[in-house]
């Protein structure tokens, strides 16, 4: 079925609401859910999906610092979102990890070395658009952002949870390739009894260089 690419201002309310329920239902409902229904009950659980999304809200109400863009995927016939995904700048840093420091060590000297970067974020996809092209298109969507952003930047970042093949293999095979693992990264949960946690995961860095018109590829 037809899509297609939309991009969301960052004072559209009511778009910004469906697309933060889309993407928390993605994240934590479908496909990528790390909830376990055995440790909790549905209506615990709702209670923090609805946290989580009034806290995505307040986070597209802030500041960042940077430039920000945020894209969906809609049906053509009815306009329901079936993927979103959005781009922002970042402190990241790109240096090396240092294999003798511990993981707090590591975060905080990542900290002090970062700059101002781009990075995909909450690449999600309806399980049944999937390997139809939307991912490649919001993916190519945030680059063409980028492009046209001040400053201008050379390249532009995702970083993926090392055990999801598909998203890996989704930024392959928009061009980009792996950089590291990084081991500090955090993750939200819904598991357990605690309203939300942070866990520790690894996630693999990618990187691909982009292009316009004051600039070469390197």
């Amino acid at each position: 079925e037809p899509f297609s690419i939309e991009k969301i201002r960052l004072d559209d309310t009511p778009e910004l609401e469906q697309m933060s329920k889309f993407c928390i239902g993605m994240f934590f409902n479908q496909g990528n859910a790390s909830v376990n229904d055995a440790s909790i009950s549905s209506g615990w659980r709702n209670l923090k999906l609805i946290a989580m999304h009034k806290a995505q809200m307040m986070d597209f109400s802030m500041p960042t610092g940077g430039n920000r863009s945020i894209f969906v995927a809609k049906k053509q016939c009815s306009e329901k979102i079936v993927g979103c995904c959005e781009v922002t700048e970042e402190m990241l840093d790109m240096s090396l990890l240092d294999t003798d420091e511990s993981a707090t060590e590591t975060s905080n000297t990542r900290k002090k070395n970062a700059r101002m970067r781009p990075i995909i974020e909450n690449l999600s996809v309806h399980p049944n658009y999937r390997r139809k092209g939307v991912g490649v298109q919001l993916v190519n969507a945030c680059e063409n952002a980028v492009q046209s952003w001040i400053p201008k930047h050379e390249e532009i970042y995702a970083q993926v949870e090392e055990g999801n093949a598909p998203a890996i293999n989704l930024f392959r095979q928009c061009g980009y390739t792996s950089l590291f693992v990084d081991p500090t990264c955090r993750k939200v949960t819904l598991d357990g009894t605690l309203f939300a946690e942070n866990t520790i995961v690894s996630k693999i860095m990618l990187r691909k260089f982009v292009f316009n018109e004051d600039m070469q590829y390197f």
